[in-house]
């Protein structure tokens, strides 16, 4: 991801996953290595790192995902210095990109039954709400206005639900689907409030 004049990008590799911990920041005109900084190995079976979001001049990069949830850290863009490590782990696929507030909060999956709000000063959750994900590379979320938009598998099939952005209560929901099943590309908003809900399983 690029922010001013600084790419964020790691560098995954299917042969050696665990240890795939490395953030790394270049110039973006030159292509010189600004800094590099290495996450922990939080647990036996963490994923690749990769990045999440990039807001504000901060990074915010884990090692979720393939279903292993991991912690969020926020890297200063800039110097490379740890802002944070969140206390709770998430556990978006890695695919998937963390939507942002207007006040740079970020919003991502916490569990597959639950999505989070997180503050970006501080790392703490602002709060949590249910969420039934239909499938992996569908739980991101898309935010317009004062709404959190998703996708959601539930009884009678699968439908776009929308959250109230300040507090995480339930608003509606829209079924598109009488049947449940995998969706894997995330919703998008336009600019005039229209939501574009593809449906999708891998490559069709």
């Amino acid at each position: 991801m690029i922010w001013r004049d600084f790419v964020i990008t790691t560098r995954p590799s299917a042969a050696d996953i665990v240890n795939q911990t490395q953030v790394f920041a270049y110039d973006l005109d030159t292509g010189a290595l600004r800094w590099t900084v290495t996450l922990p190995k939080s647990f036996a079976n963490s994923w690749y790192t990769r990045v999440e979001a990039v807001d504000r001049g901060v990074a915010y990069v884990t090692r979720c995902g393939n279903g292993q949830p991991e912690y969020l850290y926020a890297i200063d863009v800039m110097t490379g210095a740890l802002r944070w490590q969140s206390p709770m782990t998430i556990n978006s696929n890695s695919t998937e990109q963390a939507a942002i507030a207007p006040d740079g909060d970020l919003l991502t999956t916490l569990d597959n039954t639950h999505i989070v709000r997180i503050d970006a000063v501080t790392g703490q959750p602002v709060w949590t709400t249910p969420r039934t994900c239909p499938s992996s590379e569908g739980c991101a979320l898309a935010i317009h206005g004062d709404r959190v938009y998703g996708w959601q598998n539930q009884v009678g099939g699968t439908s776009v639900v929308a959250y109230d952005l300040a507090t995480g209560a339930f608003r509606y929901s829209i079924p598109l689907s009488a049947t449940q099943g995998v969706q894997q590309t995330q919703l998008m908003v336009g600019p005039d409030g229209t939501i574009y809900a593809p449906r999708s399983v891998s490559t069709t």
